[in-house]
This record gives C-alpha cells, structure tokens and sequence, in this order.
C-alpha cells in the first residue's frame, strides 16, 4: 500500500469521526497554520478581484466569455471560503455563534454568494458588478 493511498485512508477517516462526532474538535482549523493558509487565500482572492476590475474597465462591454472565468474564479474562492465556515461551525460546535470572527465570515460568505449568484442571473450589469466589487472589498477587512 502506498503512503498516499494510507494518507488519504487515515484522512477518511478522521472526517468520518469528526462528521460523525457532533462534540469532535478540528485543531488545525483554530490554528496558527490554518489562519495563515485562509489568509493567504484571502490575498489571492483579494489580487486576483484587483486584476478584474482592471481589466473590466479596460473594456465598455463584457461578453460571457470574457466574463466566465472571473465568474468560476469566484465560485472556487466561494468554495473554499464555505468549506474553512463548516470547518469552523464543527470546530465551535454551538458556540460558533458567538465567535464574532465567524458571524462575519458567515456573512462575507452569504454575502458573496448572493453577489455571485447576482452576477449570474444579471448578467455583468453594472449594479451586479458593483455589489460583487464590494463584497470583494469587504473580503479583505477579514484578514
């Protein structure tokens, strides 16, 4: 058996304890490590918002082409953001409601999904981007 196949055996089956385990911590999410990893997703996140709306105003019009790959940009940051939450919410248990740092991680997340969900539907309007350009800079404030 390979040390990969093994690695990813004993991390099944910690998330199956930890999902299964109501009363399970995750220290790595609460650590040192994880905050810099999610702040350095953060960052990039952060960079890469900067890139497009630069380039986006390069440009009078934006086509779904053009737009698309900022859009799934986005839906993996969005990803990411919302898996580091649920990480969070298992970790403080009931308790995640108190933590002021996730209520507003919580709502930056549900913010920036109705925002993307926005720039979907509306197309690239200038309402829609402009709400996704400010839930992008409101991002930055959680580093």
């Amino acid at each position: 058996v390979s040390q990969r196949a093994a690695e990813v055996r004993r991390f099944m089956r910690t998330a199956w304890v930890v999902l299964s385990n109501p009363d399970a911590t995750l220290p790595w999410i609460t650590s040192a490590q994880a905050d810099l990893f999610f702040g350095c997703i953060i960052m990039l996140n952060v960079g890469l918002l900067g890139v497009e709306t630069d380039m986006r105003q390069q440009k009078d019009t934006d086509t779904l082409r053009e737009t698309l790959p900022w859009l799934i940009a986005e839906g993996v940051f969005l990803f990411i953001f919302t898996v580091e939450l649920v990480l969070r919410a298992l970790a403080h248990g009931r308790g995640c409601s108190t933590h002021l740092a996730d209520v507003f991680d919580a709502t930056l997340v549900f913010s920036g999904g109705a925002s993307l969900v926005m720039e979907v539907v509306a197309g690239s309007s200038s309402s829609a981007s402009d709400a996704h350009k400010v839930v992008g800079a409101v991002t930055a404030l959680r580093v």
